[in-house]
């Protein structure tokens, strides 16, 4: 069940040593020591069976553009009230698609990129030659996932059992095979925002970008809709020229979000001068678990049971994609 008015879980610990940052249900003590155990057991083991068939070695270039996004990231995450995570080069895996089977490309569908909450790590499915900036856009995406507020649920082992909360999406309770994510697809569009927002701020200083924002900016500055356009790219195969624009994720969703801050800041006037300012509470939320401060306005603006409606609205069973 979608609790009607979620509690606050921000973060109290001094350090945070992985993407979870609290456990439900437990002591502080015990707590303590399942953390210790997932930064033990996953976070610092990378050498993880489920991506040796089909990792492949990162290139110099994606190298570069990994390191200085992770460079950046602590500053960004810090700038909405979060606490930055860690995350190392191991942490990231590169998955060559013709390494996956069939089977496997029909599970993984047109994702491109996943955070695995469970093994501490993120993996994104890209050949060599792939579009830099599609690229760097998926790392800065699944790298704001690891970083955004996090809990689970363990077993009497410690051993995770599944997500709880995870930025605004939240799981729900019991212990039914059958697992509800709601907010999914509100989770899903923060994250889209904020990679926008980082790519848009960063990006234009990172010298293996520059190539690919000047051809992507030049097809852009035809278009109407030119600043949802992520990337472009014109490639010769054989005597043929092919041009493929790709648009940022989640657009249903992130379109849903932006008529729900629009509402907020007009039946607001008062508290928030822009959409920017409503922004800043959701991704606020987002980071630290203060998830209250989202309920009480959502139900202010548009009324007694709206928050769950927005939850329910965006259920996911199983897993969230988290990509």
């Amino acid at each position: 069940m979608l609790e009607s008015e979620p509690k606050n879980e921000e973060e109290t610990q001094s350090e945070r040593i992985t993407g979870i940052m609290r456990v439900v249900g437990v002591d502080p003590q015990k707590e303590k020591q399942v953390l210790e155990n997932i930064k033990d057991k996953h976070f610092d083991r990378q050498d993880i069976p489920l991506f040796q068939r089909v990792e492949r070695e990162k290139t110099q270039e994606e190298l570069k553009i990994i390191e200085k996004i992770l460079s950046v990231m602590p500053k960004f995450i810090k700038e909405y009230g979060g606490k930055p995570v860690d995350v190392r080069l191991e942490n990231i895996h590169i998955i060559d698609p013709d390494k996956l089977t069939e089977q496997e490309r029909k599970i993984i569908g047109s994702s491109r990129g996943k955070y695995h909450s469970d093994i501490q790590a993120m993996s994104v499915i890209c050949s060599p030659d792939d579009n830099l900036l599609n690229f760097a856009h998926i790392i800065s995406h699944e790298l704001i996932h690891f970083n955004a507020f996090q809990s689970v649920n363990v077993d009497e082992n410690g051993d995770i059992i599944s997500s709880r909360v995870e930025g605004v999406m939240v799981g729900s309770s019991g212990n039914s095979n059958e697992k509800h994510f709601y907010f999914n697809g509100l989770n899903e569009a923060i994250t889209e925002k904020l990679a926008m927002k980082f790519n848009n701020e960063y990006f234009p200083a990172f010298p293996e970008l520059s190539d690919a924002i000047k051809e992507r900016d030049r097809f852009a500055s035809s278009l109407k809709n030119h600043k949802k356009i992520k990337s472009f790219t014109n490639r010769k195969v054989g005597d043929i020229w092919y041009a493929t624009a790709e648009g940022y994720s989640y657009a249903p969703e992130r379109r849903e979000f932006k008529k729900l801050i629009r509402e907020i800041q007009h039946k607001n006037p008062d508290k928030f001068e822009s959409d920017a300012d409503v922004f800043k509470i959701f991704a606020k939320a987002y980071f630290t678990g203060e998830r209250l401060n989202i309920a009480r306005l959502i139900e202010k603006t548009l009324g007694r049971g709206s928050f769950r409606s927005i939850g329910e609205k965006s259920e996911k069973l199983s897993e969230p994609n988290k990509d």
